[in-house]
């Protein structure tokens, strides 16, 4: 990895506005809660938390990847990495390097975020908060690492972050999938969707089981499943990250 390149990614994320705009973004998210709260009869402070834990979710997940997709691309437009890669670094450093800055400003999101929610909750030293906090750093991390990807093949930054999101949309919705594959409802072909789906689902993280404001209230059920898809969301990322480099190095310019 390349420490000045590293500095240059963060550097476009400050020139961005990135970190003012998301920090407003939470904050307005956090007197949105509050507010919305304040209108409802009983279990104020349970609606203030669930609220405000599923809307910063919501906000650090568009806003990651609406940076990552639109920043890779101006890269390639603006003929930078052409110039970033006539330095000292090779093509598979180059992406580790921006992988790394783009994760450390995830996790700055996610930091934010934990610490906001950390104020709303009765226990935020509880196991449950923890994996919660954990499980979200995890979910960003996977969805930059996905729209790296998706920017490094796609030439369009809009389309790139739509593909972003359609991944990250899919990867939630991946255990409706499954239990409707699984219900034993008579559907044409529903054999084969069966297979089909089991085996898409080996290679998509469950976002579905990860970072759930209901944890936030009752707890972790399934502690058990939880570590489970956390590790699983771990062994997509360096999957994501190999095929982003893969795309890199057979580019030519």
């Amino acid at each position: 990895m390349s420490l000045p390149l590293i500095n240059y990614t963060l550097k476009a994320a400050r020139r961005d506005r990135l970190i003012w705009i998301m920090t407003v973004t939470f904050a307005l998210s956090v007197c949105m809660s509050l507010f919305m709260s304040s209108a409802v009869v009983t279990e104020k402070e349970i609606f203030a938390v669930v609220f405000m834990g599923g809307s910063m979710r919501l906000f650090a997940v568009i806003g990651i990847v609406l940076f990552v997709c639109f920043y890779v691309r101006r890269l390639f437009e603006n003929r930078e990495i052409e110039y970033l890669l006539s330095r000292p670094i090779s093509r598979t450093g180059f992406v580790l390097s921006n992988a790394f800055a783009l994760s450390a400003v995830a996790l700055f999101f996610a930091l934010c975020a934990a610490l906001a929610v950390g104020l709303a909750v009765y226990e935020p030293f509880s196991l449950s908060f923890a994996l919660w906090c954990f499980s979200f750093i995890v979910e960003l991390l996977v969805v930059v690492h996905a729209a790296l990807f998706f920017s490094m093949v796609i030439t369009s930054a809009a389309g790139s972050a739509l593909a972003t999101m359609g991944f990250y949309v899919f990867a939630r919705m991946m255990g409706q999938l499954l239990g409707i594959s699984h219900s034993g409802v008579d559907l044409p072909g529903g054999e084969l969707l069966n297979g089909v789906f089991t085996f898409i689902s080996m290679f998509i993280p469950r976002l579905d089981l990860l970072t759930q404001t209901s944890w936030l209230v009752y707890g972790v059920q399934d502690v058990q499943a939880c570590v489970l898809s956390i590790a699983h969301g771990l062994v997509i990322i360096p999957v994501l990250l190999f095929a982003a480099i893969f795309d890199l190095v057979r580019r030519e310019f």
